[in-house]
């Protein structure tokens, strides 16, 4: 038997349709408004804390703290408390003024550095600093600086010590050099994680041109594009983008999203599906790639020079990726970096071109591989957080300690210069 409303209400929703599209967009505007005002007022990620820099490309706001929500290790995500300087640091307050009989260490590099990831006295930073006060007592009073700055190129390092980190008369320069995408970061035609403008060096006729402009990479897509604007405008999409990613369920779902426009992927994937700088691996490299690490080699000697010039030890640390997770972690590594374990790929020749190039410019470095492997045998403690790749806080010691017997090595560790 028929049911006689079902035509009267079928009619009446073809009558009043458009009324009905409207009130149900408006519903999902005031629901869209409604998580963007609760996830501003309760939940803040790492971009939230970056703004534009006319000369970095992007920076960290000064004097500001929050409880961000941080990557951890087995998908989780948690809230950590974050604390900028007032100088734009991932810091205490430290002057520029370096007081008398005061020994500076400043690190330079990327996320690695930076350590949101952990607490703020668990940082490698801030572990150096204290155990170089339990080993050194006495009139010289070490201060070890972070100056680290997520997702940066070893070109904005190199500008942020010429513009920042030599304000502070650092006796020695410790560069992290992280090889699985610091090459890429420093090409445009290879850069996939620059969501904001930021500055490029070329070479010509093997000399090194300063930026003039700063440059975003093309997106690889209009999606893309869309997504690098949502990122930074749209907490909550930023909050969502990194829980789906973390989480490993954005592989799965992440055509049906992408097909509604809702997320473009994390990194610009390659025809293999898979993030653009993991090619870094390919052997042999392509002519792109040569030009990446050559540009690096530039970029290092370049900053060695300037630090030099003015008075201080400049040291590079290699923080190794492929070769620490695939030795220490084998079946997980090839479930959550499957690409790497592909035929075309040469796991550790991202490590292996920086001890090269390194070697040539004959700089004194700190190869962080056999320590870290080393550290995660015969223990349950990781020194890394998986899948996220950055330091757990266990690791975070490790590299302090093995920091110590570098400068060590190096005759580093001397009574403070003068000032300059």
């Amino acid at each position: 038997m028929k049911n006689p409303f079902m035509p009267r209400a079928w009619a009446w929703v073809k009558r009043h349709r458009w009324r009905l599209i409207f009130a149900a967009l408006s519903l999902g505007i005031i629901i869209a408004m409604a998580l963007e005002l609760m996830a501003r007022m309760y939940l803040v990620n790492c971009w939230g804390f970056l703004h534009p820099d006319p000369i970095l490309g992007w920076s960290y706001k000064h004097k500001y703290r929050r409880n961000a929500l941080i990557a951890k290790g087995g998908y989780r995500i948690v809230k950590q408390e974050v604390q900028i300087n007032s100088q734009g640091l991932h810091d205490r307050e430290i002057p520029y003024e370096k007081p008398e009989n005061t020994f500076r260490i400043l690190c330079i590099g990327d996320s690695i550095v930076e350590a949101f990831q952990v607490p703020f006295e668990a940082m490698f930073t801030k572990r150096l600093e204290k155990y170089l006060a339990e080993q050194y007592p006495g009139a010289t009073r070490y201060e070890v600086i972070n100056g680290g700055n997520g997702n940066f190129g070893t070109d904005q390092e190199y500008l942020f010590y010429q513009n920042e980190g030599k304000k502070y008369k650092p006796d020695i320069v410790l560069l992290f050099l992280f090889p699985l995408n610091d090459y890429s970061d420093n090409l445009p035609e290879l850069n996939d994680r620059a969501y904001l403008p930021k500055p490029f060096f070329t070479l010509k006729d093997g000399h090194l041109v300063p930026p003039g402009s700063l440059i975003l990479p093309p997106p690889a897509s209009a999606l893309q594009k869309n997504n690098r604007f949502i990122r930074f405008a749209s907490r909550f999409h930023a909050y969502m983008l990194t829980q789906l990613y973390l989480r490993n369920y954005f592989r799965s779902i992440s055509g049906a999203f992408e097909s509604a426009g809702i997320f473009a992927p994390l990194f610009v994937q390659t025809k293999g599906g898979y993030p653009l700088f993991y090619d870094v691996h390919k052997y042999p490299l392509g002519p792109a790639w040569q030009r990446a690490i050559d540009l690096t080699e530039a970029l290092v000697a370049a900053m060695r020079r300037d630090v030099e010039k003015d008075g201080a030890g400049f040291r590079v640390v290699i923080v190794p990726f492929s070769e620490v997770m695939t030795r220490c972690w084998p079946d997980e590594s090839r479930r959550v970096w499957a690409p790497l374990y592909r035929p075309e790929m040469k796991i550790g020749q991202p490590e292996q071109l920086a001890r090269d190039f390194l070697k040539r410019l004959d700089i004194k470095t700190l190869d962080l591989t056999d320590t870290l492997i080393k550290a995660n045998q015969g223990t349950n403690s990781r020194t890394h957080l998986m899948p996220d790749g950055h330091f757990s806080e266990y690791g975070h010691d490790i590299v302090a300690r093995a920091l110590i017997k570098f400068l060590k090595e190096c005759g580093d560790l001397s009574p403070p210069r003068r000032a300059r």
